[in-house]
Formats: structure tokens, sequence, C-alpha cells
């Protein structure tokens, strides 16, 4: 007895679910089989058409999924022989997959993946296994665009068809609630800088850290070690958001100093200086002082001996204000 040509195919694939973070794939597939029994025909003067008889009664290749998680059995039809001797199985199966998402993750949201199903037949000197039935996905996760193909890889110990997907994910719903309102919340945050009071662009720098932080929250995200787009991203827009606040802070900061040095400098006296024999100003509180030096200087144009007093000092002598905070330095009136 030659070799058994085994053709296979899955038809009527409805893609149920695809975790691209966990790396599985669940779909309800039909798998179809197929292959020529000659002990099995028959002339067809004696029978027109196929028949259907149980499986159990005829021989089945031993046939399974290499990367199958997990199966379960929804239907199982009998098998269809024709006169030629040519035998078709069906079986309706439940199954989940195991995909390999481990570098295409770190892209997400702009990630694809190649997942497979992939149908062995064991000793091909016997056997062979090939896709010539086909492969059709009828429903899938509008979240990806999907192309799919028909792999047939012969090796030494078995015959493999890889029932091959490719997932691209679809971006617009990523830019529209996680990438643009990301950068419209840097762009308002960007706007404190022009905001004069320093209080209301460090309320608008908190805020807008907050929010970022809350979009971060309410977007999901891969759970892996790995670095992704996402992440990248979002931490991005969180430093940038930090480096507003912190200099909206700095420059609140620098007013505040400003407003203090006002405050305090309108207790500071003010310098008298002299003009010849007359006073050219003088601090409101130091006028008496001012006018008697000012009365010695006159008695002293008459003759009489030029008798000059040490100068008072005034209590806020010795006060002023630097920097961005207040200082206290030595000193009097000159």
């Amino acid at each position: 007895m030659g070799v058994t040509e085994v053709s296979s195919g899955l038809h009527g694939v409805t893609i149920t679910e695809f975790n691209a973070f966990d790396g599985l794939v669940e779909a309800v597939i039909w798998l179809r089989v197929a292959w020529y029994d000659l002990r099995l025909a028959w002339a067809t003067r004696a029978h027109q058409g196929g028949v259907k008889i149980s499986e159990d009664d005829v021989w089945v290749p031993p046939i399974y999924f290499l990367n199958q998680y997990d199966h379960a059995g929804l239907e199982h039809v009998p098998a269809y022989i024709e006169p030629d001797g040519k035998v078709t199985i069906e079986h309706n199966m439940r199954s989940k997959f195991l995909c390999s998402t481990t570098k295409p993750i770190r892209s997400f949201p702009f990630d694809s993946y190649t997942c497979s199903a992939d149908l062995a037949l064991d000793h091909p000197e016997k056997n062979s296994l090939n896709g010539d039935l086909g492969f059709k996905v009828v429903d899938y996760d509008h979240d990806f665009e999907i192309s799919y193909k028909v792999i047939d890889e012969h090796k030494d110990n078995r015959d493999i068809v890889h029932f091959t997907i490719e997932f691209e994910r679809r971006t617009f719903k990523t830019w529209a609630r996680l990438i643009v309102p990301a950068i419209l919340l840097n762009l308002v945050g960007f706007i404190a800088f022009w905001i004069p009071e320093g209080g209301d662009s460090i309320a608008l720098g908190i805020t807008t850290l907050l929010c970022t932080l809350a979009l971060r929250q309410s977007v999901e995200l891969p759970d892996t070690s790995d670095i992704t787009w996402s992440e990248v991203f979002v931490g991005i827009c969180t430093t940038y958001q930090a480096i507003v606040m912190f200099f909206s802070f700095m420059d609140y900061q620098d007013g505040l100093s400003k407003r203090i040095n006002d405050f305090f400098g309108r207790f500071r006296p003010k310098k008298v200086k002299f003009e010849g024999n007359k006073v050219a100003a003088a601090d409101k509180d130091d006028g008496d002082a001012a006018e008697s030096m000012a009365a010695w200087d006159s008695d002293a144009e008459n003759g009489a001996p030029k008798k000059r007093e040490p100068k008072r000092k005034s209590r806020m002598s010795g006060f002023s204000i630097g920097g961005r905070f207040s200082q206290f330095s030595a000193g009097g009136l000159k």
C-alpha cells in the first residue's frame, strides 16, 4: 500500500477572542479532512451517489494540532464516502491556540501578530498531509485587521499545515482615546507660561498632570515587563506636565519673593542727602533731626561755633530687603 495523501482545511472559522497580552486566540472552527481509501470504493451501477457512515467504522488519519491549548468538541458529522473511495470527515470544535507575542507587543498600540493553528500528521513515509482544502475566516475581532493563508511544511518525522492568521491592530481607537487627548493636555499645560498669576499657573499645571495620570489609567495597556511604545509616550507626557508645573512653581516663588520685598520695602527709611546747607530729602520719621541739623548749620553762618551732634539712628535703620527673601544688614543713615 502506497502513501496516503491526506488533504485538510479549516472553514467557517469564527474568532471569538484574541488576547494579544496573554498570547491566546480562541476560535470556533470546522476541520475538514479528506483522503482516498480504495477499499471503500464501489461500482456506481450498484449505488449512485455517496453514503454516510459512522466515523468509527472507517480508518481516520491520526492528525492533531501542535499548538492547541484547549479544545471542546461541539459536533461530529458522519463520514461521507463517495463511490471512488474518497472519504471526507468534518469536526466542529471550539479551540484555543497559543501565539508568540513577545516582540510585537513592545510596539503596542501599533502592533501586529501572526498566529496559526498547526495541524500535524506523523509518519510521512506512510501518510502525507497538505492544506489543499483551504482556509476561510468568517468572523473576527474588529479591533484588528486580518489576513490569512495556508503554509505546508514537510519535515522528516511529520508533516505540518500552518493555518496562519495575521492580526494588525486598528489604531483609530488609540488615537481617539490616548494620543490626541494627551497631546491636547500638553498644549493646555503649556498655556501655564502665559498666565500672569503664579497661583493660577500652578493650579493649571496640577490639573493637567492629574488628567494625564487619569488618562493613563483609563486606557488598557499590556501587563508586561517589556517597555511598550504606549508606556514611553505616557511617560513623556507625564514628565512634560511635571516640568511645566515645576517651572510654574519656580516662577510663583519669584513672584512671592518680590511681593514680600515690596511689602517690607514700604517700611524701609529713605536716605538723607545734603546739598550745601540744605536738606535734599529725609524720611518723615527723621524730620525733626533734619530740621535740627539745618538749624545748627544756620547758626554757623552767623559766626557762632559750628557744633554738630551725632546723627540719630532710625529704628528702621539697618533693615533692607535684597535677593529672593528678606535680609538684614547693619548700617545707618548716611
